[in-house]
């Protein structure tokens, strides 16, 4: 008889379990009609109350908040709102993390599908952007797993696959880890420790060694001991991929590194005949120092240049770092030092006593330009094809930042037709990664030419609306429009 009511307990027992698991408790059905409400009222403009849902509902208790979202998972909730809700789950390492980024997996909207792809990129360090099919096994086999685990897994099967394989697929595995500094969890395995140490080793690194060995020291954080004479070798290197190396180690790093080798580096690059070493990798590696001796230095710099590389690469990357002035491409050598002549009282009495230094005009020295024509053209793709037709960089970079920042999906198949019709390095980086990373979710890769874009339209299209997914790649008139590029290879 006793036990006969233990198994009668447990049968009971059991059952209330299962109904609050299925969402029949009357309490947690209340909750899914309030937040139902809730989601419906959602403007499409207002990305706030989306991220506030999804910070609210990961801190419900188990996997309710999950089982809420997932009930109002629907076209008519603002895509605004549905995409803004991942953070709360991503910021948390919540252990439903994979199960709410398939819902966005699973979405038709492309700008929900892109942030679902892109936080899974940082999360197991697969691109499903590349390779969307291969996704539902994956979810299949990891859906259960913390993200810990899945974080690690990925790491390792990423170096492993680095160190065993060449060309092509050994860059592939490399570019999987450039954003290991983002982990979610503090400090690193014993078998991530281990498995870094042959890119140390490696002689030419190559772009995607450089970035995952950067990504690397920036997760492992090796003792400074080991790491400032390796950085101080690094920048006195014949070797621009080792120069390159310690820019964006210092750069990222949550420890800064000393003043003086960079300042003698920047002097070094300044009188170089040719730019071996972009600018904008010294400006970021300034700006991170957060050192404000550094701004009469970087100013004096742009004033001895005057190009686009320095005074975007270091008026960007490292004076609006330093001061807060929002970048323009107006900003020159002169503009800069009219605002420090009238702003510098803004510092301490040692830093506004510096002087702006007088550096000789390097090789590639423009004088002061005048104000930019405006664009030609009256619709984006027109302005720049009219950018292109100039050469225009700083044009170039305001028509793509545009295009991305209005997420014209349409413009997909033009953007790769004007890659494939220029055959050039430039335009390729300009339109990849500034305008087609930010609508396709795909990283930019220098080998991300003409040719792949193709063939990834061909394969990844029907992640689109079938009115642009029924589009080709054009071939007129964008090649007809481009045969006069004055392209910068």
């Amino acid at each position: 008889m006793k036990i006969y009511a233990q198994k009668s307990f447990l049968v009971f027992l059991t059952a209330i379990m299962m109904s609050s698991a299925h969402g029949q408790n009357p309490d947690f059905e209340r909750l899914k009609a309030t937040w139902s409400a809730r989601f419906k009222a959602m403007s499409p403009q207002d990305w706030r109350a989306g991220y506030a849902a999804g910070m609210e509902l990961a801190a419900l208790p188990s996997s309710e908040g999950y089982e809420i979202l997932r009930a109002n998972w629907k076209p008519e909730v603002s895509a605004e709102a549905r995409k803004q809700t991942f953070k709360g789950w991503v910021s948390e390492n919540h252990p439903d993390v994979f199960k709410v980024l398939d819902l966005g997996m699973r979405d038709r909207s492309l700008d929900v599908q892109n942030w679902s792809i892109t936080y899974l990129k940082d999360l197991a360090f697969i691109d499903f952007a590349e390779d969307f099919d291969a996704y539902p096994a994956w979810y299949k086999s990891h859906s259960q797993m913390s993200v810990k685990e899945v974080e690690t897994e990925g790491i390792l099967r990423a170096l492993n696959a680095a160190r065993t394989s060449n060309g092509a697929e050994r860059n592939h595995n490399l570019r999987l880890l450039r954003s290991v500094d983002k982990l979610s969890f503090p400090g690193a395995s014993p078998e991530i420790l281990s498995a870094t140490q042959f890119l140390f080793d490696t002689e030419n690194l190559g772009q995607e060694g450089v970035a995952a060995l950067t990504a690397l020291i920036h997760l492992t954080q090796p003792s400074e001991s080991f790491m400032k004479p390796k950085l101080e070798s690094w920048l006195a290197s014949p070797s621009s991929e080792r120069r390159m190396l310690a820019l964006q180690v210092i750069s990222g790093s949550p420890s800064p590194y000393e003043f003086q080798p960079l300042m003698e580096f920047l002097e070094k690059s300044l009188k170089a005949k040719d730019k071996t070493t972009p600018m904008f990798q010294v400006g970021m590696a300034f700006g991170a120092l957060e050192d404000l001796h550094a701004v009469p230095i970087l100013i004096g710099a742009i004033d001895a240049d005057n190009t686009y590389d320095t005074v975007y690469g270091l008026g960007y990357f490292g004076l609006t770092n330093l001061v807060g002035v929002s970048y323009d491409e107006s900003h020159d050598g002169p503009w800069w030092k009219t605002w420090w002549a009238k702003n510098k009282n803004r510092f301490s009495a040692e830093i506004q006593n510096l002087p702006v230094p007088e550096f000789p005009h390097t090789a590639s020295y423009k004088a002061p330009a005048e104000a930019m024509s405006s664009l030609e053209g009256k619709d984006p793709l027109s302005n720049l094809l009219a950018s292109l037709k100039r050469n225009d960089a700083p044009g170039i970079l305001r028509c793509c930042v545009s295009i991305a920042k209005e997420k014209d999906y349409n413009l997909v198949p033009d953007l790769i037709g004007l890659i494939e019709s220029a055959s050039s390095k430039t335009v390729t980086y300009d339109i990849g990664y500034l305008a087609l990373q930010s609508l396709t979710a795909v990283e930019y890769r220098p080998d991300h030419d003409g040719n792949w874009w193709t063939a990834w339209w061909t394969r990844n299209r029907i992640r689109f609306p079938e009115d642009i997914r029924k589009r080709s790649i054009p071939a007129e008139p964008l090649i007809t429009s481009l045969g006069q590029l004055r392209v910068r290879n």
